[in-house]
């Protein structure tokens, strides 16, 4: 996927960390007012007339026009579903080359994984240990918590590293949240990412900006 390709639209974040304080709800982002389905008004023509009631012919016209006002706000609503997250996973070798991550599964949080807890957690005898640090994050992760709550989205990445989050609502923070094993290598990363509406945001997931310090098998 190369940026120069992506026009004016996109946007290209290669290091980022999940920011605090920003004006969101607990589910992560502004809250965003709901409209009801309505297909009629509350009042019928016919049981006015039952009732010896007559309707002005501004009522049916004032009905009409909310129904189009409502109407209008649902399909203005269904527009911000157009923000597009891709990305691509690799992690550079001895001799320089990056190797893809592929088949790493990807999440899209509404909400970060407290990193820094789980590092104090693997913190045993005054020594870091990486190793548990990323099982500690995997659990985090596959929890039922964290899928019921904070995950939005999951997808898989291709053989050459790749991923895509597409239709996404606008003006809101995401997190791309992904652990990976390549050949000898456990890797965790969490970037934090503001999409605004209409636009296309693209992610490299590398060593350097790994959540946690990469965990090397003997």
């Amino acid at each position: 996927m190369d940026a120069r390709n992506l026009g004016a639209a996109a946007r290209c974040v290669v290091w980022a960390r999940p920011p605090c304080g920003h004006n969101v709800n607990e589910t992560g982002c502004r809250p965003r007012p709901s409209f009801p389905d309505i297909s009629h008004c509350d009042v019928r023509p016919e049981d006015a007339a039952s009732q010896g009631a007559a309707l002005p012919e501004s009522y049916s016209r004032g009905c009409a026009i909310f129904r189009k006002l409502i109407q209008a706000q649902q399909a203005a609503s269904a527009t911000d579903l157009n923000g597009t997250i891709e990305g691509r996973i690799g992690l550079v070798g001895a001799d320089g080359k990056a190797i893809p991550c592929a088949s790493a599964s990807v999440y899209l949080l509404l909400q970060p994984i407290d990193i820094d807890a789980i590092k104090q957690k693997a913190v045993k005898d005054g020594a870091f240990n990486p190793r548990m640090a990323h099982i500690a994050v995997g659990y985090v992760i596959a929890s039922h918590e964290t899928q019921s709550k904070l995950a939005y989205a999951k997808t898989k990445t291709n053989a050459k590293g790749q991923f895509l989050f597409s239709n996404l609502p606008g003006d809101r923070w995401y997190y791309v949240t992904v652990q990976a094993l390549t050949e000898q290598e456990l890797v965790s990363w969490q970037i934090g990412v503001y999409v605004y509406p209409k636009e296309r945001v693209q992610v490299f997931l590398h060593n350097a900006n790994a959540a946690l310090p990469i965990y090397k098998r003997e």
